[in-house]
């Protein structure tokens, strides 16, 4: 290639005419010569501009020090995922790098659209053995794929990007999960404002006046005193069921007398329309109050939907513990779970209880080929009961 440019050019410096037969074949040397060399020396040119160990070294310490700091606690999933997908981006001089969290379902568009499905390089991110996202890299434009350092870097980096988007993730859950706890308490602490204003304070207030008139009727007219302090004993009494079924909407008195089976017993007697059998191992141990409390309310609120809309003539509610865990289990032989179906506030009201304690609540149609819905909680109790 290089003799026959050489060679045109000393025929155009000397003013000869140079054959159309002599340009073409000098065209189809360069052309023929260009690329194989261009070939050649295109892996060790991308490798001097995008492959750099220090780079790679600092990317990977720039990401763990997010991690050990904190930065991913504080800052939500969302946002650590795009900081570390820009500086991977940056650093290696990648066209495109997305960091998808496990629910995500679709890739950030870039800005001419969505990344070409068949050139994108998916590697996924693990923290002890589970799922929680992919790293999605496109290839440098003419590159058919990621080179053996590109690939053993990002790698590599998958490790800390899966765990700091793990530690983003789990804090994400304690913040959603301590924003539904101060709402559950104001909601909580409403309520017994609203029973307290409403019902008692009234009530209380009545009494005092009652109790005033009382006062002034005593020494004239004593049978009419004694009418008015039979009043004042039925509102006194009345008051008092106010004050017990304050007490009890904070913590329910029949699990203290009668023990969390026979609470369970007690509800599964007052269904009304439906026979329903309590099943449980005995001795039943001894649970944490809160657990106690979420089972009772769940197995409440779980037989008053069987009464309300399952259409079931028999329900059966089965407790029982393993696995450091409370379940229970609540089976009936009505209609079935409707489709579609709309969670209402009862429904919801359970879930919530139990992901308050870190369990989990499932409402499925029951066998296959039996009629009626099961409704199974799952609470976690830290450490097996005795």
């Amino acid at each position: 290639m290089l003799v026959a440019v050489l060679a045109l050019a000393g025929v155009s410096a000397s003013h000869e005419e140079v054959p159309i037969w002599a340009a073409v074949v000098a065209a189809l040397a360069v052309a023929a010569t260009c690329v194989p060399v261009l070939r050649w020396v295109r892996p060790a040119v991308d490798a001097i501009l995008f492959s750099h160990p220090d780079d790679a070294l600092d990317l990977i310490a720039e990401v763990g020090h997010r991690v050990a700091d904190g930065a991913a606690a504080v800052h939500g999933t969302d946002a650590v995922a795009t900081e570390i997908a820009a500086q991977i981006a940056a650093r290696l001089r990648l066209p495109y790098v997305a960091i998808l969290a496990r629910d995500a379902t679709a890739p950030p568009p870039t800005s001419d659209g969505p990344p070409p499905p068949d050139r994108l390089v998916r590697l996924p991110l693990r923290v002890a053995g589970d799922d929680v996202g992919a790293l999605l890299v496109l290839p440098r434009p003419r590159e058919r794929g990621l080179s053996a350092p590109d690939l053993a870097l990002l790698q590599e980096l998958a490790v800390h990007v899966a765990i700091a988007l793990h530690v983003a993730g789990v804090s994400d859950d304690v913040r959603t999960s301590r924003a539904a706890l101060v709402t559950a308490r104001e909601e909580e602490r409403r309520r017994i404002r609203r029973d307290l204003h409403d019902g008692l304070a009234p009530a209380l207030a009545a009494l005092r006046l009652q109790l005033a008139a009382l006062q002034q009727l005593v020494p004239d007219r004593p049978q009419d005193a004694l009418d008015l302090v039979g009043r004042l004993r039925a509102d006194v009494r009345s008051a008092s069921t106010q004050v017990r079924a304050l007490v009890y909407g904070l913590h329910p008195t029949v699990l203290d007398e009668l023990g969390l089976i026979e609470a369970i017993r007690s509800q599964a007697a007052a269904t009304a329309g439906v026979q329903v059998t309590v099943q449980s191992p005995t001795p039943w141990p001894a649970l944490p109050a809160a657990v106690e409390i979420a089972v009772y309310r769940i197995a409440g609120e779980a037989l008053a939907n069987v009464a309300r809309h399952s259409g079931a003539r028999t329900c059966t509610v089965t407790l029982g513990v393993r696995d450091a865990a409370v379940e229970l289990r609540v089976d009936d032989d009505g209609r079935g779970v409707p489709t579609p179906l709309v969670p209402g506030v009862g429904l919801a009201g359970m879930r919530e209880r139990a992901e308050e304690l870190g369990g989990s609540l499932t409402l499925r149609p029951s066998l296959p080929g039996a009629p009626g819905t099961t409704v199974v909680a799952v609470l976690p109790v830290g450490t097996a009961p005795a």
